[in-house]
């Protein structure tokens, strides 16, 4: 049973969609309320249709949930936290210490009475900050209709029906980025490999038994097991309790997980946005839909502390969280991207923790609009599929993904009655999602890890420069819908939509505390206007669309004021322009040190106040070599901290620099300091490397021979590092000869390259390079295609072969076909050099001959090349269908014709048919706009039966036909 949704009969039209400079402006028409705009995504003038307060029976969301947890607090000390400790807290509230985030040095406390704890606490110098304990809920939008999970049955579908469930990863142009990279799909003999990232999902759980994240050919879920989960890594954190695993018994989770990174092509189920990422579940949501802002920030510390690249946050509410900005800037400094989901309140109520700073905040949209639930405002950086009701086809339509295969709170048939195995949910929830499916891509596809420097903030910017947008950042799409496509070929065209403006996001604190009505100014170095925002209730602040320059930014609060120097990117935020006004200046000394391979050394730095020359006990400072954090340690009574670091066995002799950090989130200013490890190294070395020639998009095996530098003899068991032009390639193990080999398939780039070997040293052998040539051939090609028959409205595969001028035949090279200069497709050469594409032929200029054309446009190993060929079309087939009639004699008999074609009974109009009865012409007429024919015919015939025709004589694009009915007469 479906519930059937009555439409208005009028919906009056509430603003119009103004384009002005590339700007998307909403005018309100006089009189009328102002509502968000519904941002049409196919770039039409908005209807009014997809907007709040269109009259549309609005989807309700979740019973209205308390927002504080009684009884409890999270507190942060200005000093880190040694150990729980209540003896610093007010004793007269603190019954006990419920958990703590050692990394964060925060604690959760239960206390007798909230106000009179915080009040007590907020001005105690031991104490940044002090704040209610929150909930939050996940954010899907569950319809209010008992029977949704039929929806995928019943709903109309477009012309492909088999992709119709996955309407979102066409929108996203998921399958042509995937044919960029990674170019294949995963299986148990075709593993990830150094392709995968780990993802985050902080919510409900997960279905560990769903077969839909079982890769082809694999035995589990597991990613040991050929899966897409790291179970693990997996847990579950209630009350700061972590335990293993995060099973799913809400079913939120699941689907959450699955749009992200469910298995693709194991030819079941659905698919992944981000399928080479690996899944890592952190159940902080119990079966009941509750969760709490320090268990979701510790959340983000344990994914941070477990190798997540990419953390995704499909919950929230409407509070803001000092935990949880804490720990988003924990993963922040650590290279971790953390996104979030906007909210579903349909306003531009801020929602946490997407409004934070440092995070990526996903709006909602259905297949062409904004979604009208999707919350909305200046922290929105980009806009993803969440579903919404499509006025297109008159129903709801959310994203379809994985659900738990046993019974959950969601499909419950007594809770919100989804299916299992798999249904539609809808919300901001299954936004954010696609962005950390695709964000997986981008980091695969260049590499990132967290090792990469920035690698957050890359990514971040990739996936926004790539968006489908307006131009410019709005607060209801950001910087546009991301696109899968668009990200892989960002590096080929980094700024697809001409922007020439960014923004700039962060927040502004007070001595460790967030402020309101902060003044922000950003004035371009070198002159020109200032632009200016005053700070939100958060501290938070977007300085939106600034011109293309250097920006001199700065924060104004009580008189004191903060400053940075910010570069626009144009097409994307630069977040996390944190400042802290008023915090006390201090700077950190660092000794330098000595060690050597294999061995541990201590690392010392003192941090001391500036102003008073004092040095500051128990303030956590973090320790990086070689630009890698490698971790922190507390400043002692002395301001000293120690740091043992255990030198790496290959770590390469001579000096690497230390630096110290302080970060700045409480009552003093963010200092750095800097200082030189000296590594012994061991036997000397030198690398021998091997000239090479190669063919662009071909296979060559680089090599070189590691050996004494003493005596010449090799080395065996070393990893060598391979780089060709600058960028490394892979690495190899050198054999017992001392020579290591590496398949590498070049890449387009100039016809001589450099290849640079190296060894990076360990506790027995020295570093050494070496370097060699690369040069590359290239070919000239040739592309024959095929002439082609077939009427309008028939179904035709246009074909082209690509070989090289020996006919030799050219693999995976995209081939573009067209048909009298319309673009119709594009597809990859097979192994045989074959491309094909569908292709039905329209109406046209009717029957003739025109033209096919296959192109390839050419790359760095093999010329550029076309094929023309022709495509003859006959007529299609005409289908004219009469209804019979029965008159006494000499009435009138009202004749009646439907004018269709083959195949796809299509109406046709404005077609001239005669009418006649026994072979007799009676009347020719014209078919109206619904292909139908009717003349009022005086009968003249002898009573009995006879037969009346509607002929067509043919024309350009149908044949001549006719359909005939009996005529009685009585």
């Amino acid at each position: 049973m479906i519930r059937k949704i009555a439409i208005p009969a009028h919906i009056g039209l509430l603003g119009t969609l103004v384009l002005s400079q590339g700007h998307a402006q909403w005018a309100v028409p006089p009189g009328q309320p102002t509502v968000r705009p519904p941002f049409d995504l196919t770039m039409l003038p908005a209807s009014g249709l997809r907007g709040p307060g269109t009259g549309l029976p609005a989807l309700r969301l979740a019973a209205e949930r308390p927002s504080r947890v009684p009884n409890q607090i999270v507190v942060k000390y200005n000093k880190a936290l040694r150990q729980p400790n209540v003896a610093k807290l007010a004793t007269k509230q603190t019954i006990r210490v419920i958990s703590a985030i050692p990394q964060l040095d925060v604690q959760v406390l239960e206390v007798a009475s909230v106000d009179a704890a915080i009040a007590e606490l907020k001005n105690d110098p031991n104490v940044a900050w002090v704040a209610p304990r929150l909930f939050r809920y996940p954010l899907d939008l569950v319809p209010n209709d008992p029977a949704y999970n039929q929806i995928d049955y019943l709903l109309p579908t477009e012309p492909d029906a088999a992709t119709y469930y996955k309407w979102d990863s066409r929108m996203i142009s998921s399958a042509h980025g995937w044919g960029v990279w990674p170019g294949r799909f995963y299986s148990s003999t075709s593993p990830k490999g150094s392709h995968a990232r780990t993802v985050a999902v902080i919510d409900t759980g997960i279905d560990y038994g769903h077969p839909d994240f079982i890769n082809e050919g694999g035995t589990g879920t597991s990613v040991d097991q050929g899966g897409q989960l790291l179970r693990n890594l997996d847990c579950s954190i209630f009350n700061g309790v972590v335990t293993p695993e995060a099973p799913d018994g809400y079913g939120h989770g699941t689907h959450v997980a699955g749009i992200v990174a469910a298995a693709t092509n194991n030819a079941i189920g659905t698919v992944g946005t981000g399928f080479n990422a690996n899944i890592l579940s952190i159940r902080v949501v119990d079966e009941f839909g509750n969760g709490t802002d320090s268990d979701i920030a510790q959340g983000i510390v344990y994914a941070v502390d477990n190798g997540a690249l990419i953390i995704n946050l499909s919950l929230g509410s409407y509070e803001y969280s000092p935990v949880e900005q804490d720990a988003v800037n924990y993963a922040w400094r650590k290279n971790v991207l953390v996104i979030a989901a906007a909210g579903n309140d349909g306003s531009d109520k801020l929602n946490y923790p997407s409004a934070l700073s440092k995070v990526l905040s996903v709006a909602a949209t259905s297949r062409i609009s904004t979604a009208t639930y999707s919350n909305y405002g200046p922290f929105v950086g980009i806009c993803a599929p969440g579903g919404d009701f499509d006025f297109e086809i008159m129903w709801l339509l959310g994203v379809y993904s994985t659900m738990p295969t046993y019974y959950v709170t969601l499909n419950d048939p007594n809770e919100y009655g989804a299916a299992q195995n798999y249904d539609y949910l809808m919300g901001t929830s299954m936004a954010a999602p696609h962005v950390a499916g695709v964000a997986a891509i981008r980091a695969g596809q260049k590499g990132y890890t967290r090792s990469t420097p920035q690698a957050n903030l890359k990514i971040w910017q990739a996936l926004q420069r790539s968006a489908d947008g307006y131009g410019g950042w709005n607060p209801y799409i950001g910087f546009g819908l991301v696109n899968v496509e668009g990200v892989v070929y960002e590096d080929i065209d980094p700024n697809w939509r001409g922007d020439t403006v960014g923004c700039i996001t962060g927040q502004v604190r007070y001595r460790g505390t967030p402020i309101q009505n902060a003044t922000i100014n950003a004035t371009p170095i070198g002159g020109g206007s200032t632009f200016t925002v005053s700070s939100r209730s958060d501290g938070g602040y977007r300085l939106a669309n600034l011109p293309e320059g250097t920006y001199r930014v700065t924060a104004t609060y009580f008189g004191e004021t903060a400053r940075l120097d910010v570069a626009i990117v144009p097409g994307a935020d630069v977040p996390g322009q944190d400042f802290n006004i008023g915090a006390f200046p201090c700077a950190i000394e660092v000794e330098n040190a000595a060690g050597a391979r294999g061995a541990p050394v201590m690392l010392r730095a003192t941090f001391r106040r500036t102003d008073t020359n004092v040095p500051v006990e128990d303030i956590r400072l973090y320790f990086s070599v070689d630009g890698k954090e490698m971790g922190s340690a507390i400043t002692n009574a002395q301001g000293i901290a120690e740091f043992l670091y255990n030198v790496p066995a290959t770590m390469a002799a001579g000096n690497h620099p230390i630096e110290v950090n302080y970060f700045g989130e409480g009552a003093y200013q963010s200092a750095s300091g800097s200082g030189v490890l000296s590594v012994a190294g061991g036997v000397g070395t030198y690398l021998y490397v091997l000239d090479r020639t190669g063919t662009v998009t071909e296979m060559v095996i680089l090599r070189g021979y590691l050996m004494r530098a003493a005596d010449g003899a090799r080395i065996p068991d070393k990893p060598v590092d391979f780089s060709v032009d600058g960028t490394p390639v892979g690495t190899a193990i050198t054999d017992a000869n001392g020579r290591a080999s590496l398949e590498w398939v070049v890449t387009d780039g100039p016809q001589t390259r450099p290849i640079l070997a190296s060894f990076a040293g360990d506790f027995e052998c020295s570093d050494s390079e070496g370097a060699a040539t690369l040069t590359t051939q290239s070919f000239a090609t040739k592309l024959i295609g095929q002439d082609r028959e077939g009427r309008i409205t028939s179904y035709r595969v246009l074909t082209a072969h690509l070989y090289r001028t020996d006919n030799t035949p050219i693999y995976n090279k995209l081939i573009s076909f067209s048909v009298d200069g319309t673009m119709i497709g594009t597809d990859r050469t097979r192994t045989t050099g074959r491309a094909n594409v569908g292709y039905i032929v329209p109406d046209g200029t009717g029957a003739g001959v025109r033209t096919i054309r296959a192109e390839w446009a050419g790359d760095g190993g093999y010329g550029p090349s076309s094929a023309t060929n022709a495509l003859t079309v006959s007529p299609a087939v005409p289908y004219i269908w009469m209804m019979p009639r029965s008159v006494p004699a000499g009435g009138v008999a009202r004749m009646y014709a439907y004018f269709r074609r083959l195949a796809d009974y299509k109406p046709q109009s404005d077609k001239s048919v005669t009418f006649s009865v026994d072979g007799t012409p009676v009347q020719t007429v014209v078919t109206d706009a619904a292909g139908i024919a009717r003349y009022n015919y005086a009968t003249v015939e002898a009573p009995g039966v006879h037969v009346m025709r509607c002929e067509f004589s043919g024309d350009a694009w149908l044949e001549p036909g006719y359909g005939e009915a009996t005529l009685t007469i009585y």
